[in-house]
């Protein structure tokens, strides 16, 4: 902007010579014959204070799709927490949510932001033609015979062609000429605030390039429809400009249109141009006059009566200008020919050079009026965003330590109670056993006692036996009847129901006999020291066969045991293998103990067992019921204590997930957190290089 505060030179003579409309010693001819032969005219050049806006609007876009991706960051990460785990409510995740959707609306505004310029004024004041001026260019018709209708909108196309769009209808229509665009919108049947759009090449003119809008409107005293223009028309513009006619004072018209304006706007930028100021030349006497006047007038009305500047401001905001001379100026200079050519009313240079003011001035004030309405609110709400996701993001990170903590605690006590459960179970099983196997102990020691006095009776009942053999199948069958019903057996002849060992009177077993069966259809016998068979054909020889050799008492002693053992059932092989002390009984009564034993098991005569059982267990009824019952309430209580720990298992199992969970919640929290703030920056840094600073 530096370089633009010397913009008013850009049409100083190059040698610098005096020019004073009260000069009466001038005369117009000389006037025009100076400027002829000593002015240089140079085109308007310079960098547009609008390029700030340009730039301001490129960053905040660009602050705002950071801010966008950071929300939707935000808003999956709040959404992917349940309500449950209490890190965040239901009502944070709808709000950022809410966040989303403000982002989205600011970023659609942003995207469509441009300084717009609104001109209003009477019927024929020349607000085409200033807007023409402003372009350098005929755009708009203007001049006789021609009055605005309708809000025109100007604003900078794509495309390489002009073409203009209606509320009514999206499809472009072509416009070649400012007469076929006059034509066109004679044609059409507009309203008063019906908005046309007119779209002009924006690499051809600076303003359109630096998106900047220019609205034309119809004359405010033809239309009683002001307050539907302000409403569509006026509540976003930057600035207004009031093109007022010079020949005449400020109309009531005008002062209550703005009045209204200023009702709705907080502090509206207005300029006012005295418009068709060439006029005052032609009465020189009267133009200082005439001009404070205006200016009183015009200052009175800004500082007074709408209090939207201070009265030094206004001095800035009130021009005396000639739109239809600017026009053609540059016009002619576009034609490379010297702006001064043609009829011209004495004073051109100023009123030139008061337009040219007018310019920097209501660029200036543009530029830094659009940054700030246009991106300060959207700065503001940015940064109401980013504080209340970094505020939430706090909480996030506050309520996931805390949650972490107790859910640690949690897991420790359930860890805790896990092990003491399992220590105890332990001790309750250590415990259960040696009862247990106390019982057992004292149901063995009873057993064997009652098995001890059993054996030594049994020892009277064989002795006692005493009944004659006789082979006769007659007398056999008597000899088995009659020891089944004393419960006695005479041995293994008994249990295979023949004569097969030799027995009675003269007869001794002096070693182990195995009684087999065999695949052959003559009996045969085997010792230890020979596997040679050797026949035996009747009682009598096997009698001589064991008598003849001589055996040992223990000869196949433990294959007769383990034989004997595998016929007799459980509780005999009990018998046998812990009770039994073969020392305290003969060789005979050993045998003949065992043959009884067999006979026990794979006969009917069973009456020594069962009253045998039948005693042992009425006199161990009650340790077997404690027995029975401890078993029984101790396998319900493991079954319990397991199932206790399987589900304490499984809630340790559930708090390591959820201090897991617990866990990318801190670090994401933490990085979102530390986002917040970057973004936050980024907006505090806009703030000073282009809402705070002087522009």
């Amino acid at each position: 902007m530096a370089g633009y505060l010397n913009q008013a030179h850009l049409l100083s003579p190059v040698e610098s010579k005096s020019f004073s409309l009260d000069d009466k010693s001038d005369s117009l001819s000389a006037t025009r014959t100076e400027m002829t032969t000593s002015v240089r005219w140079v085109p308007d050049v310079g960098d547009s204070p609008l390029k700030i806006f340009v730039l301001a609007k490129k960053k905040i876009n660009d602050i705002f799709i950071g801010i966008q991706s950071y929300v939707e960051e935000s808003n999956k990460f709040l959404s992917s927490m349940t309500v449950e785990s209490g890190v965040v409510s239901e009502q944070l995740v709808k709000q950022t949510s809410n966040f989303r959707e403000r982002i989205t609306g600011i970023q659609d505004v942003l995207t469509r932001n441009h300084m717009k310029v609104v001109f209003f004024g009477r019927t024929s004041n020349g607000k085409s033609t200033v807007i023409n001026a402003l372009l350098q260019d005929k755009i708009l018709p203007s001049g006789l015979g021609h009055t605005t209708n309708c809000f025109l909108q100007v604003e900078g196309g794509d495309t390489q062609e002009p073409y203009l769009l209606t509320e009514d209808s999206h499809d472009p229509q072509n416009v070649q000429s400012v007469a076929q665009l006059a034509h066109a919108l004679n044609s059409e049947k507009l309203g008063d605030s019906t908005l046309v759009r007119i779209l002009w090449p924006k690499e051809k003119y600076h303003l359109l390039r630096d998106d900047v809008v220019l609205v034309d409107s119809p004359g405010i005293d033809v239309s009683p429809n002001l307050d539907e223009w302000i409403d569509k028309h006026c509540l976003n513009a930057d600035v207004f400009v009031l093109v007022a006619n010079a020949e005449s004072t400020l109309m009531l018209t005008e002062k209550n249109f703005f009045h209204k304006v200023s009702e709705r706007l907080s502090k509206p930028n207005i300029f006012i141009l005295n418009n068709r100021w060439d006029a005052s030349a032609f009465e020189p006497e009267f133009l200082e006059g005439v001009r404070k006047q205006h200016l009183d007038r015009t200052t009175a009305f800004l500082v007074d009566e709408l209090h939207v500047c201070t009265r030094q401001e206004a001095e800035d905001r009130v021009f005396f200008v000639s739109a239809r001379e600017m026009l053609q100026a540059r016009l002619k200079i576009k034609e490379g020919l010297a702006p001064h050519m043609g009829a011209l009313a004495d004073g051109f240079q100023k009123r030139y050079f008061e337009f040219q003011d007018f310019e920097r001035k209501f660029e200036e004030c543009l530029s830094k009026s659009a940054v700030k309405t246009k991106f300060e609110q959207h700065t503001q709400q940015g940064k109401a965003i980013i504080k209340a996701l970094q505020h939430i993001m706090e909480l996030a990170f506050v309520n996931s330590h805390k949650k972490k903590k107790e859910k640690m605690e949690m897991r420790k006590e359930h860890k805790d109670k896990l092990e003491f459960t399992q220590q105890q179970l332990h001790l309750l099983t250590d415990e259960v056993k040696h009862h247990i196997g106390h019982l057992v102990h004292k149901v063995e020691q009873q057993v064997a006692k009652a098995l001890n006095e059993e054996i030594h009776r049994l020892n009277v009942l064989v002795n006692e036996f005493e009944r004659p053999f006789h082979p006769d199948n007659l007398v056999l069958s008597v000899y088995k009847k009659v020891w089944a019903s004393n419960g006695k057996s005479t041995g293994i002849n008994a249990l295979l129901q023949d004569k097969i060992l030799p027995s009675g009177q003269g007869h001794t077993t002096n070693c182990f006999l195995q009684v087999e069966g065999g695949d052959t259809q003559e009996p045969y016998l085997l010792t230890e020291d020979s596997h040679d068979p050797q026949n035996v054909q009747s009682v009598a020889q096997l009698a001589h066969t064991l008598n003849s050799e001589k055996l040992g008492d223990s000869t196949l002693e433990n294959n007769f045991f383990h034989k004997v053992s595998e016929r007799l059932s459980k509780p005999n092989i009990f018998i046998l293998n812990n009770w039994w002390d073969a020392s305290a009984f003969e060789p005979k009564f050993l045998e003949r103990f065992f043959f009884v034993m067999i006979l026990l098991n794979y006969h009917n005569t069973t009456e020594i067992s069962e009253g045998l059982l039948s005693g042992l267990l009425s006199s161990l009824q009650k340790e077997i019921f404690g027995y029975r019952e401890l078993s029984s309430t101790f396998a319900r209580l493991c079954q319990l204590v397991v199932e206790v720990i399987n589900e304490m298992e499984g809630e340790i199992r559930t708090l390591d997930t959820e201090v897991e969970k617990l866990d990318e919640c801190l670090t994401m929290s933490r990085i979102l957190r530390n986002k917040a703030g970057y973004l936050m920056s980024k907006l505090e840094t806009f703030s000073q290089q282009y809402l705070q600073c002087d522009q």
